[in-house]
């Protein structure tokens, strides 16, 4: 299967972006890491592409969020959470890496912790772009690991694979009330981060449902969980 490409320096300046907008809701060092990982994907093209991860033992962690996963802070009992995201993905330069293709892995994990019990595995799901041969499912998709249930299925298709929109997504449920409010007062840095994630999900949404009006031996959802964006999608 063909990789999605994206513009190299378009991806560095999202992470800027997002690192600046959501640092209230970020660990201290969880600040610094995206704008660290934007660069590394600079310069990880320069030597010719590979492994362009925040890995899972060094992860970008939020604050504790005590309760602010429900409308008005009322969850249940107060339950003090917070998420950790990690991300690792196959990277191949192209034009001279002005642009990379999404080759190979790519899969962006989050994972809900319970402070009080830190040492031990929290909720974890992970947002994949399928680019492995006689895989299976939704080219983009959300899952549980294999090992929850011992199985890779469920595969939900879903429209969040970009480590900027998996921050977004984690920042929203753990903090229901403050992330939009934050986002309402921060019009400047809100706009920079919505208007190349608006350009993403208008081009995804778009292309989907030409899938879905599509369909002709296949039921729509059928359809949608076998189309295939093309490479070029986000360009």
């Amino acid at each position: 299967m063909a990789g999605l490409i994206f513009q190299t320096r378009n991806i560095q300046r999202e992470l800027n972006m997002m690192s600046d907008l959501a640092s209230p809701f970020l660990s201290r060092d969880g600040r610094e890491k995206l704008k660290v990982a934007g660069n590394a994907l600079v310069s990880l093209v320069k030597r010719g592409g590979g492994i362009w991860e925040i890995p899972q033992n060094d992860t970008l962690d939020t604050i504790v969020s005590s309760g602010r996963y429900e409308t008005g802070g009322r969850g249940k009992e107060k339950k003090s959470l917070y998420g950790r995201m990690s991300f690792r993905w196959e990277v191949v330069p192209l034009s001279k890496g002005a642009q990379i293709s999404v080759n190979g892995l790519a899969s962006n994990q989050i994972e809900i912790i319970d402070p009080s019990k830190a040492e031990q595995r929290g909720a974890i799901f992970h947002f994949d772009v399928s680019n492995e041969g006689g895989a299976v499912g939704p080219k983009l998709h959300v899952q549980l690991p294999e090992d929850y249930f011992g199985m890779p299925i469920p595969r939900l298709h879903s429209p969040i694979f970009h480590p900027v929109d998996c921050l977004d997504f984690i920042l929203g449920e753990l903090f229901v009330d403050d992330w939009p409010n934050h986002l309402r007062k921060e019009g400047d840095k809100r706009a920079r981060v919505a208007k190349p994630q608006s350009k993403r999900l208008n081009s995804l949404y778009s292309s989907s449902l030409t899938a879905i009006d599509g369909y002709s031996d296949l039921t729509a959802l059928q359809s949608l969980k076998h189309w295939q964006p093309e490479p070029d999608i986000f360009l």
